[in-house]
């Protein structure tokens, strides 16, 4: 073990071994540990060894007011985000299909005039190009 590691360890030692740490796990901002000890131990025995300084050096405590208003207005901004990408989403569908429609309507006038130069022009008892 580097001396590196060994102080962080004794830095995240030294705090609280409870409550909310930052990025104890890869992309995850804030999270909620009953023994932040264990989380380390975990890092030691799955991570690779370069890996583990690193992962170290974001540990640290988060006082449970801050970790209240964060989750409370992540949640929000959440919702916020999934609520407004659901409205585009559906406004999509709709114009997508309007448009759609509009192309397909227009396509097949334009099709018409080359297929019907075309004698029986037909496969299958159907034109070629609309079923």
């Amino acid at each position: 073990m580097t001396e590196e590691i060994a102080r962080e360890i004794d830095r995240i030692r030294s705090g609280p071994r409870a409550g909310f740490f930052t990025f104890l796990r890869h992309q995850r901002v804030l999270e909620y540990s009953g023994n932040v000890m264990e989380r380390i131990e975990v890092i030691f025995r799955e991570k690779l060894p370069e890996e583990h300084l690193v992962r170290l050096c974001h540990i640290y405590p988060v006082d449970d007011d801050l970790a209240y208003d964060y989750n409370v207005k992540c949640e929000a901004l959440t919702g916020y985000y999934y609520l407004k990408r659901r409205v585009l989403a559906d406004n999509y569908s709709v114009k997508w299909k309007a448009l759609s429609d509009d192309y397909s309507v227009k396509r097949r006038a334009l099709d018409d005039k080359i297929t019907a130069i075309i004698p029986d022009c037909k496969w299958d008892g159907r034109t070629i190009l609309h079923g």
